[in-house]
């Protein structure tokens, strides 16, 4: 959070605004990135709410997430925030000179990140490992840089800061009857190095504020005001040190200018450029996108056709940048595919069948890109083998061809009565074809 924070004020966020913030945003939500019912295409509505796993399959092995979420949300978010600093590579330019810190996850490493996309960086300094999957950024595997460097101080430093005031939220190793279990123990080890750093850059500070955290945790998003207020309260508890502080380098420098964020309502939108794409074609993304350049369009108008892309369920990430030119904006839309296929299961219950164990395959641009290639087996009293064959044309949302073969055996009970007097075990076994445009609020496919 403190990458969210910082960069944000860099940029000319005032401290009311980002209380605002941090007041109305629904946290949680930022850690579920699925899409909505209503934004699936239809062909993934049948399997939705289905299954209550899925893994990868890589290589032809199943495995396990590298994360929990893939930042979708939270990416869109910091996009919208940033608007007034997308060509700005350097953040050593901003209002406020920032850096931000992540980690190198196969070396070990502290990265500090000056430069570059400012949402970029910062998503990657927040990627909490085993919750958000890693950022690969110049060509390094990025996440959380608390890991490493909690309290970065070194790295102000080296920005060209005479005086620094620290606010330390890291939590302090545990005490003895604390490390009463497994997982205890193992946080406590994992932890080692972190404090030591840690030790070291609170040494390094002139003012170090040490907010109490007793009864808070890093998922304590519901006590916005609490945080608050024990914040205040602990730079309070130095309030003499800073109005010394203050005074002092009044007599030395004029007063700082306050920059406002330039308020941008629109963009024309005159030219984009797409990254990223490797196996699905130009031509899905564009007729998802569904914008008809030159458009002046919002904010929210861009955040909905990234939704769009995002919601076609062949990418694991899409972001976007902002980039002036004489005659307007060029969008510019970073695609991260996903690059593994899906093993799904899950269990069904219900009295006239009883119980039964769902699998599901999923392969993704099999034969042509922009397809989907999907086995669903159901074992149990009733048997079901489904395999279906999408292809996205690229032509117009949705619009596209599917193949499907069913095989089918279970049983029909005839009653009278309320008393059953009969019972067909009956087979079946259809083929399909389709050709048309899937609308993904109709309740059926409109076929031609």
């Amino acid at each position: 959070m403190g990458s969210v924070i910082g960069g944000l004020y860099a940029i000319g966020y005032t401290t009311d605004s980002l209380t605002a913030l941090a007041r109305r945003k629904d946290w949680p939500q930022f850690f579920n990135d699925a899409a909505t019912r209503r934004d699936l295409p239809m062909e993934e509505k049948l399997w939705d709410g289905r299954y209550f796993a899925t893994f990868p399959i890589r290589q032809g092995n199943v495995q396990l997430p590298g994360g929990l979420v893939a930042g979708q949300k939270i990416s869109a978010l910091l996009s919208r925030l940033t608007w007034s600093v997308h060509h700005l590579t350097d953040f050593r330019e901003l209002p406020i000179p920032f850096a931000c810190v992540a980690t190198d996850l196969e070396t070990g490493e502290a990265v500090t990140l000056d430069r570059g996309f400012l949402p970029e960086a910062i998503r990657a300094s927040i990627a909490i490992p085993t919750v958000f999957t890693p950022v690969k950024l110049n060509n390094r595997l990025l996440v959380d840089g608390g890991l490493i460097r909690n309290l970065p101080v070194e790295d102000v430093r080296h920005l060209g800061a005479d005086i620094v005031i620290g606010v330390d939220v890291g939590a302090p190793l545990s005490s003895e009857e604390k490390l009463n279990s497994f997982f205890s123990i193992i946080d406590q080890i994992s932890r080692f190095r972190g404090a030591e750093i840690n030790a070291a850059q609170r040494q390094r500070c002139d003012i170090l504020i040490t907010p109490e955290l007793a009864g808070l945790t890093a998922v304590s998003f519901d006590r916005t005001d609490t945080l608050i207020k024990r914040g205040e309260s602990a730079a309070r508890r130095l309030f003499p040190q800073l109005r010394a502080l203050a005074d002092s380098l009044k007599t030395l420098t004029k007063s700082r200018h306050v920059y406002k964020i330039p308020r941008l309502d629109s963009l024309l939108i005159q030219d984009l450029a797409i990254t990223g794409l490797r196996d699905v074609s130009r031509r899905l993304v564009l007729s998802e996108l569904d914008l008809m350049l030159p458009i002046r369009v919002t904010a929210g108008k861009i955040e909905k056709a990234m939704a769009r892309i995002y919601s076609s369920q062949f990418f694991e990430r899409v972001t976007y940048r902002l980039e002036p030119q004489d005659s307007g904006t060029k969008l510019l839309i970073d695609v991260v595919e996903k690059n593994a296929d899906a093993f799904r299961f899950g269990l069904r219950y219900d009295s006239s069948s009883k119980a039964a164990l769902l699998l599901n395959t999923t392969f993704r641009n099999r034969a042509e890109h922009g397809s989907l290639l999907l086995f669903d087996l159901r074992l149990g009293d009733q048997l079901q083998i489904d395999s279906q064959y999408f292809l996205h044309l690229g032509l117009s949302p949705r619009l596209g061809l599917r193949a499907r073969g069913n095989y089918s055996r279970n049983t029909l009970e005839i009653y009278q009565q309320r008393r059953r007097i009969a019972s067909l075990r009956q087979r079946s076994i259809f083929l399909e074809t389709f050709f048309g445009s899937i609308f993904p609020t109709a309740s059926s496919p409109a076929s031609a």
